[in-house]
């Protein structure tokens, strides 16, 4: 061992060194081109499929935004103001309504918000085809909004068995807006 450092000089020291670091440094350029390869391989393989997923989601995400945009409940951020908005629309003509609220939870982390409606002036009498107007304009304005009980009363009194009631009632509506889940 001795005879083998005997003329070991700065020269072949250096040289060593350089040998020695050319094989790491080859050994560590393939890895990476191995690596890049992997990543090209993949790049052909999988971006197409990639990419039809990204315009699928795109055009469901695009689908999905023009329908909130179109929803009259989002928009208008609160239920009385969504309310209120169908008692004046010009085909229901209900006018001032009453609006109460209410939530019940339920399994599974849903919440129920019940919106009672009826009319401020309960001696007004409506056509039904006023209030079927009303009720369905706001489940038409709004995917989220349901229409769960419609209450009928007609107005009057004394009216006799022989006796066709005028096309006048007062109503109470129910209507859900179901949300979690």
């Amino acid at each position: 061992m001795k005879a083998l450092f005997a003329h070991f000089t700065l020269a072949r020291a250096s040289i060593l060194v350089s040998i020695t670091g050319s094989v790491l440094l080859t050994l560590a350029g393939f890895a990476r081109s191995q690596e890049v390869a992997g990543l090209r391989l993949a790049f052909v393989e999988q971006i197409p499929e990639v990419m039809g997923e990204i315009q699928t989601l795109s055009m469901i995400n695009t689908k999905l935004h023009g329908d909130i945009e179109r929803d009259e409940f989002r928009r208008m951020g609160s239920p009385a103001a969504y309310v209120r908005f169908y008692a004046d629309h010009p085909k229901v003509e209900v006018g001032d309504v009453i609006i109460t609220l209410s939530s019940v939870g339920g399994a599974g982390g849903v919440t129920d918000h019940r919106i009672r409606i009826q009319p401020h002036d309960r001696k007004r009498g409506f056509t039904k085809s006023q209030i079927a107007a009303f009720a369905y304009h706001l489940e038409q304005g709004s995917s989220v909004i349901r229409v769960t009980d419609i209450e009928y009363h007609l107005l009057g009194k004394g009216i006799g068995p022989d006796t066709i009631p005028a096309d006048s009632w007062t109503f109470e509506l129910t209507i859900v807006n179901r949300v979690g889940g």
